[in-house]
C-alpha cells in the first residue's frame, strides 16, 4: 500500500508479524484528517457475534469534512458466517468514501475465511489490497533485524552474530524483538552498537531450544554450547535427540563427500532438504576429517547402547558429545 495516491477500496492485512501489521495500519490512519481522525476512523474487534448490520452502517457512513472513513476490522476471520455475508454483498458497490481494512493473523489454508466470497473479491481488487504480514523465516530474521530494525528504525548498529543470538534468545515476534533492541540499545556498552557481549550479558533465553540448534551446536564443534543447550530443553529421555544427533551426523559426511568430489552444490539435493536448511553444512563438515565423522557415528551407536541398557544418562550424553566435539585426541580438526 502507497504511502500517497488513490486507496483501494478495501484491504486485507494477514499474519501475525505485529511491527509490520501496526506500520501497515499507523500508515494509513496518517492519511486521515488529524482534527478529524475520531469521526472518520472506525475500530472494531471481531468475534462471532459482531453485528453483521451494525458493521454495514459502519461502512455505508459518510465521511466529516472532504476526507474519507476509515474502518478496520480486526481478528476478521472470526466474523460469523452472516457478517461475512454482508461483506460480500457489500463489495459488489462499496461505499467509495469508505476504505475497509480487514486485519488477521496468520492462517491455514484450510481455513474456512480464504475460501469465502469476501476474500475472493477483495483478492481482485488489485495487487496491493491483500497485504502480507507473514513472519519472516527465521533463518532470514537476523539480517531483517539488523537492517529494518536496528538500522532504519532505532539508528544504531547491530552486529549479525548479537542479532543472531538475540534470536535464538528471545524467539520469533517480532514485537518482542524490537523492544529487546530498543532495551539493548540502552545497556550496550559501546553506544549505538550492540554486541554479541551485550546480547549475552542483558537478554535471558526464553524461546524454547530446538533440536536443530544443538545439533548446530556439535556440528560446530562447540561442547560448551551444545551442553548448555542439552540441559534447557529438559529431556524426559536423550533417544529422540541422540537420533536428531545421529541423523545430523550422517548429513555431514554426505557434505564432505560432495565438498570433496567438488560437488557441494547438490547437497540439498541429495539430502532432500530445502538450501536454507543444510547452508552450513559443507562449512561445518570441513571442521571433521571423514575419518573422525565415521567414529562419531559409532560414538553415537554406543550412546544409544548406554541409554537403553540403564547406564547413567546423563553421563552417556556428556561424554558423546565432548567426544564428538572435541575428537579423539581432544583437538579440533583443522577447519
Amino acid at each position: 500500500m502507497a504511502k500517497t495516491g488513490k486507496l483501494l477500496p478495501a484491504y486485507l492485512v494477514m499474519g501475525s508479524n505485529e511491527v509490520k501489521r501496526d506500520e501497515t495500519l499507523s500508515r494509513i490512519k496518517t492519511r486521515l484528517d488529524p482534527g478529524l481522525a475520531a469521526f472518520n476512523l472506525d475500530e472494531i474487534e471481531a468475534d462471532g457475534a459482531t453485528d453483521p448490520e451494525a458493521l454495514r452502517m459502519s461502512l455505508n457512513g459518510m465521511p466529516m469534512g472532504d476526507a474519507f472513513r476509515l474502518v478496520i476490522v480486526h481478528g476478521a476471520d472470526k466474523l460469523s458466517k452472516d457478517a461475512l455475508a454482508m461483506l460480500s454483498s457489500y463489495l459488489d458497490d462499496p461505499n467509495p468514501t469508505t476504505v475497509l481494512m480487514l486485519v488477521c493473523g496468520d492462517l491455514p489454508k484450510t481455513s474456512k475465511f480464504l475460501k469465502c466470497a469476501a476474500y475472493k473479491k477483495i483478492s481482485k481488487l488489485g495487487k496491493t489490497a491483500i497485504i502480507d504480514c507473514t513472519p519472516e523465516k527465521s533463518w532470514k530474521l537476523p539480517d531483517f533485524l539488523v537492517k529494518n530494525v536496528a538500522d532504519k528504525k532505532f539508528h544504531i548498529r547491530l552486529d549479525r552474530n548479537a542479532a543472531e543470538e538475540l534470536v535464538k534468545r528471545s524467539g520469533t515476534s517480532m514485537q518482542l524483538l524490537q523492544n529487546e533492541i530498543q532495551q539493548l540499545s540502552q545497556f550496550a556498552a559501546e553506544p549505538g552498537h550492540i554486541k554479541l557481549s551485550d546480547v549475552r550479558a542483558h537478554i535471558t533465553r526464553t524461546a524454547e531450544v530446538t533440536p536443530w540448534e544443538f545439533a548446530d551446536a556439535v556440528s560446530k564443534r562447540d561442547a560448551k554450547e551444545a551442553l548448555s543447550l542439552l540441559w534447557q530443553m529438559h529431556l524426559d529421555s536423550y533417544l529422540g535427540i541422540l537420533s536428531y544427533l545421529t541423523d545430523r551426523i550422517r548429513e555431514l559426511i554426505c557434505a564432505r563427500c560432495l565438498d570433496a568430489r567438488g560437488d557441494g552444490a547438490r547437497l540439498a539435493d541429495e539430502l532432500h532438504k530445502q538450501s536454507w536448511q543444510v547452508r552450513n553444512h559443507i562449512q561445518w563438515s570441513r571442521r571433521f576429517t571423514e575419518a573422525e565423522l565415521v567414529h562419531d557415528l559409532a560414538v553415537c551407536a554406543r550412546c544409544d547402547r548406554a541409554l537403553k541398557s540403564g547406564a547413567d544418562a546423563d553421563t552417556a550424553m556428556v561424554e558423546a558429545i565432548v567426544e564428538i566435539c572435541r575428537g579423539r585426541t581432544g583437538f579440533l580438526a583443522e577447519p
